[in-house]
Parts: structure tokens; sequence; C-alpha cells
């Protein structure tokens, strides 16, 4: 890949900080002051690619509270937003 007309090799984890760190960016725009997340992964995730995730947020310099399998985010999602 050339960047600025030099040759450059990105890493998978360094592509996914910038994505962490557009979406740190529009939290802050939005007036929030939290740098801590939780992130889901897919349930299929191995440790290793759940250990990149991890090293991606530290780049992006983002805490992460927890890494949730995605299956149970949208359970907690439902069970806290659902309407009576």
């Amino acid at each position: 890949m050339k960047y600025q007309g030099h040759p450059e090799i990105l890493f998978p984890e360094q592509i996914y900080a910038a994505y962490l760190n557009k979406l740190k960016l529009i939290i802050q725009k939005n007036n929030f002051d939290n740098k801590t997340a939780v992130i889901a992964v897919p349930p299929y995730f191995t440790q290793a690619e759940r250990k990149a995730v991890l090293d991606a947020a530290k780049i992006a310099e983002l805490g992460v509270t927890r890494l949730l399998n995605e299956s149970t985010a949208v359970a907690l999602d439902y069970g806290m937003f659902r309407k009576n």
C-alpha cells in the first residue's frame, strides 16, 4: 500500500485502531467524555484475535472495560432498552 507516495506496511491492529480512533472522535464531538469502552467481538474469535482487538484499542488510547461476544451484547441491549 502507498501512503503519500511512500510504500507503507499496515498491520490489522493499526487499521482497527484508526477505526476505533474515529469512533472516539465521534463520541467526543457529541460531548461524551468517557474514554473507556466495551467492545463486542464475534463469538468465533480466537484468543489471538481478541488480543489483537485489545492491542488496537491500546494503540487508539481507548480503555477497554470488557470484550463481549456479539450475541451477549445483543441480549443485554434487548433486556436494557426494550419497551414495556
